[in-house]
């Protein structure tokens, strides 16, 4: 599961970066992600909290290689992603189609490690 493993570097830099920026920078994240709607700024930090608590859970996914989770990050973005589409709709605030395409990439990233991953294995099954 090497190449599904590297995919989620990805995800792990986002929710830190991101983590960061709203934890410490709130307006000036908000406005790097477009976002047309007006936020607390109490509410920006705390979720940048939480970012950062989910990235440190996935680097040390990564890190003990615990490959159950592996899948489970795909349905959780998807579960993520079809909630910033349904936020899209009742606000029209670009911020959230700006997420769903950072959030998008990540998952393409995971499903190509996972489809190479697999195709290595079943590769090196049949020709021993």
């Amino acid at each position: 599961m090497k190449y599904t493993r590297y995919s989620l570097f990805y995800p792990a830099s986002v929710l830190f970066i991101a983590g960061s920026g709203f934890l410490f920078a709130p307006t000036l994240t908000l406005d790097l992600l477009r976002a047309s709607g007006s936020y607390s700024e109490v509410f920006v930090r705390l979720t940048g909290v939480f970012l950062l608590v989910v990235s440190g859970f996935v680097i040390q996914t990564i890190r003990h290689q615990f490959v159950p989770m592996y899948i489970w990050t795909i349905f959780l973005r998807l579960f993520i992603g079809a909630n910033l589409i349904w936020f899209y709709s009742q606000t029209s605030d670009r911020l959230f189609l700006v997420i769903f395409a950072i959030l998008a990439i990540g998952i393409g990233l995971t499903i190509l490690g996972l489809w190479l991953d697999r195709k290595i294995h079943l590769y090196n099954l049949f020709n021993r």
